[in-house]
């Protein structure tokens, strides 16, 4: 039996009208031995497992790399990702979404560069497919490891998404690296950041390999709920929580407090001390470096102040911001005595 090199891990749920070019294009990698595919089904609700074993009938070859999981119940994103981990043997794995679609030879270029460099995480560019547009992404890997964190939390520089960086299996699973159960977005980031954190083992295959599609409706990045919007928060939550450098650390509590007040100050019209008792709580709780500002905010939404807040957010739209500091920095001196 043939040693597994690369073991590709694809959750299934709600992909019918995508899995097929999925599929082929896993099928027609260069790589013809030594790789697996681990598709798990997390209960999916349409035909996405039908017509992905009929695809697979047009690739007898591929039959022995295949594996089909399934979910007893869905559990989510994060959760199928977990069970094809526990199940892959690679050396190396890498995840791919059932609704995007990889170039022939990304897996053999990407273990390749794994062979050569000996990195922990081979990352690569990327298509991005929205209707009517193509964008091409580029994740500067080869950054120092510094950078490349810095980057992907603030998500400017280098996206922190999982299925365009092959990592070493026993990197992945000794370190534990792994999303909440549930989370909905950024659950990519909940597992590459910590990931980047923990090794500067990384390599860089400057092609895009990956095509990422935005037109699904039904994946999580197209519906931004209240649910979403939380989950997000909660994975920033966590890495606010860890051991890190203080370089690292700040940027993390930066994109903490965008996520939260991005939220206070987009309140909907009725029942709104519901919508934000969740991220205000965060901000009491967390120490977070608020700035005077910040703070006035936070009073103004305890104190269920809704239309003077936004007269203030309007205020320094159109009036020099230092100004509105000092007097705000007045009004909140005033009410302490």
């Amino acid at each position: 039996m043939n040693q597994i090199k690369v073991s590709v891990l694809i959750p299934v749920y709600n992909v019918e009208l995508y899995i097929e070019r999925c599929a082929r294009s896993l099928f027609e990698q260069t790589m013809s031995e030594g790789i697996e595919f681990i598709f798990t089904d997390d209960c999916s609700p349409d035909k996405s497992i039908q017509i992905l074993k009929t695809v697979l009938n047009d690739y007898p070859c591929r039959f022995s790399q295949v594996k089909i999981l399934q979910h007893k119940k869905n559990l989510g994103l994060a959760e199928a990702r977990v069970t094809g981990l526990k199940a892959a043997s690679g050396e190396y794995v890498i995840h791919c979404d059932s609704d995007d679609w990889v170039a022939k030879n990304m897996y053999e270029l990407l273990y390749n560069a794994a062979q050569e460099s000996q990195a922990d995480i081979i990352g690569c560019d990327y298509t991005q497919v929205l209707p009517g547009e193509i964008t091409h992404k580029t994740d500067n890997f080869s950054l120092n490891q510094k950078e490349l964190v810095l980057g992907i939390i603030s998500g400017k520089k280098v996206g922190g998404y999982l299925w365009n960086r092959l990592i070493r299996r026993d990197f992945y699973i000794k370190g534990a690296f792994r999303a909440k159960r549930g989370s909905t977005l950024f659950e990519d980031m909940a597992v590459t950041i910590p990931m980047h954190i923990a090794t500067d083992k990384v390599a860089y295959v400057p092609q895009e390999l990956y095509y990422y599609r935005c037109t699904n409706k039904h994946s999580m990045s197209a519906n931004l709920d209240n649910r979403n919007i939380r989950s997000a928060i909660n994975v920033f939550l966590k890495l606010h929580s860890i051991d890190t450098k203080p370089h690292w650390k700040s940027a993390i509590d930066r994109r903490l407090k965008q996520l939260l007040f991005s939220r206070i100050t987009s309140l909907p019209i009725r029942n709104p001390e519901k919508w934000i008792s969740f991220e205000l709580d965060i901000l009491m709780s967390q120490r977070l470096k608020l700035s005077i500002y910040e703070n006035f905010t936070i009073w103004l939404m305890r104190h269920r102040l809704y239309n003077i807040q936004y007269f203030i957010l309007i205020c320094t739209k159109l009036v020099n911001p230092f100004v509105i500091q000092r007097k705000i920095k007045r009004m909140l001196q005033h009410t302490t005595h």
